[in-house]
């Protein structure tokens, strides 16, 4: 038979099916306007990690969990297939992971591995950001954490903040037992810090 001659545009699908472009980094708040089956990539910090379960899909045993991911503008449930639930990640991780495509469950959106998933533990970005202190949740040693709310962003979130950091800022020389106190008159306060993986790490100045 004669050599087949194969359009390079059938080609390049081909190529595209079996392994696709990596998707670039999106902040997960663009989670809300994507349209269903769109294909992903988020990075963040992992508050939340269910254990692993199996159900069947075409009478096949399938073992799946769920993660939460949060940054800096809203958090997304992740539901990891297969082998994917065997990542080695914990909560407080700060991971990136490529390749999700984007579905509904239960009327909210939610985010699934593929078979070209890669889940990854890096090093977080240290970020500068615009944010509203509105509450003290609970106060430790070292560290308190805070209700905030990120500028541009509808969502109230949990922010741990060094408390030499931030006593410091606001000039309270107190012990720490009192600082919930000595904090709420100067809520709510907006500042600018700087904030990697979770916590405030510094406080640039107040708005």
């Amino acid at each position: 038979m004669p050599a087949i001659t194969i359009p390079q545009s059938i080609i390049q699908e081909a190529e595209y099916i079996l392994q696709p472009p990596t998707p670039p980094l999106s902040p997960i708040k663009a989670v809300r306007g994507a349209n269903l089956k769109t294909l992903m990539s988020v990075s963040g910090t992992i508050s939340e990690e269910k254990t692993t379960k199996t159900l069947f899909i075409e009478r096949q045993e399938t073992k799946f969990k769920s993660i939460t991911l949060n940054d800096t503008t809203d958090s997304v449930k992740i539901t990891l297939w297969r082998e994917a639930t065997d990542f080695p990640i914990q909560i407080g991780n700060y991971v990136k992971i490529t390749h999700l495509t984007l579905h509904e469950f239960n009327g909210e959106k939610i985010l699934n591995t593929t078979q070209h998933t890669q889940l990854q533990v890096i090093e977080p970005p240290q970020e500068k950001i615009t944010i509203t202190i509105y509450g003290l949740e609970k106060t430790k040693q070292e560290l308190s954490t805070i209700t905030a709310q990120v500028q541009n962003t509808e969502h109230f979130q949990s922010m741990d903040v060094n408390n030499t950091v931030l006593m410091d800022f606001l000039k309270i020389s107190i012990d720490v037992d009192d600082f919930g106190d000595a904090l709420m008159p100067h809520l709510p306060i907006t500042l600018n810090v700087l904030f990697s993986n979770g916590c405030i790490t510094e406080i640039v100045e107040q708005l």
